[in-house]
């Protein structure tokens, strides 16, 4: 496309800028094995006496991480929040797998509280997600006790014998999760499906999530109005470099700038899609795809 990304963004273009930066610094260091244990709720990257921590990027207070996955911002308390994969336990993967978190005020200083959600049996991995906020509590979780801006909503893989899709929500600013009692939302009876990312549609005033069928090369879109029941509602396949599998799919409303140099259009959708491994230079790659999107396919 020869259209260009407008540089005087919107508030919401500009969150999604702040939200890559977020995921640049998370992914630039993924495996590490801190000096300390690691307090909850105190400081993990500011530890003068350990010099080979980062002081400049998120790293949990103990163990290892990898894939960001909710990252939300309260504008209640106005803070920042970062979800991660995270085995406090272990210097490289291995299982449990949980979701690690991380609070900033200002996304360099963070605190660490340890693990966020993590399965019950051992074996199992809670693995990548999307958290969104529910404000107008379309789910049903949440009554006027819990604010608007706090009414977040994660969806993870569980992954099992197979990979599943379920929910957990928090009453208290993301601190502390419930799980769903009739997970799975959706499953499909495979072991390669995963990493949902979720997102409102106003135009349609639904939500919609994106989920990688790994191995088939697919992004599959699902559409919901409460985020418990999902539709399958398209697919887009076989697009761009393969490799051995999709990954981390995700959708942005992007405006244009100088929409008549080009089509007239004012925004476009772009995709993003990991590929891991199958690299033309070996390992993963981030691809992204420009078009337009209708609230159930991505063309």
């Amino acid at each position: 496309s020869t259209h260009c990304i407008s540089s005087a963004a919107s508030d919401v273009y500009k969150r999604q800028l702040q939200v890559t930066l977020l995921l640049t610094v998370l992914t630039t260091f993924t495996r590490l094995v801190a000096a300390k244990a690691g307090e909850i709720g105190k400081p993990s990257n500011k530890q003068d006496d350990d010099k080979l921590r980062p002081q400049f990027h998120l790293t949990p207070g103990k163990g290892w991480m990898n894939d960001p996955n909710g990252l939300w911002y309260d504008r209640k308390d106005k803070i920042w929040h970062a979800y991660y994969q995270h085995n406090k336990d272990h210097n490289v993967w291995n299982s449990p797998i949980s979701w690690g978190h991380s609070t900033s005020k200002d996304l360099v200083s963070w605190d660490y509280y340890g693990n966020a959600l993590s399965p019950k049996d051992p074996g199992e991995g809670y693995f990548s997600g999307s958290i969104v906020v529910d404000r107008e509590n379309t789910s049903g979780f949440f009554n006027e006790s819990t604010p608007k801006e706090q009414r977040a909503v994660a969806m993870y893989t569980h992954n099992t014998n197979k990979e599943v899709q379920s929910l957990a929500y928090t009453l208290d600013g993301g601190y502390s999760w419930t799980e769903y009692d009739r997970n799975p939302v959706i499953d499909m009876n495979t072991a390669q499906q995963r990493d949902p990312k979720i997102f409102w549609h106003q135009d349609t005033k639904k939500w919609v999530m994106l989920i990688a069928r790994t191995q088939k090369y697919k992004v599959q879109f699902f559409t919901s109005k409460n985020l418990k029941d999902w539709e399958h509602v398209s697919d887009f396949e076989m697009e761009g470099i393969l490799g051995w599998q999709y990954e981390m799919p995700g959708l942005l409303r992007l405006p244009v700038e100088n929409p008549s140099k080009g089509d007239g259009s004012s925004h476009k959708w772009v995709l993003t899609l990991a590929l891991h491994p199958g690299s033309p230079l070996g390992g993963p790659l981030n691809q992204y795809f420009i078009g337009e999107f209708d609230g159930k396919r991505f063309t």
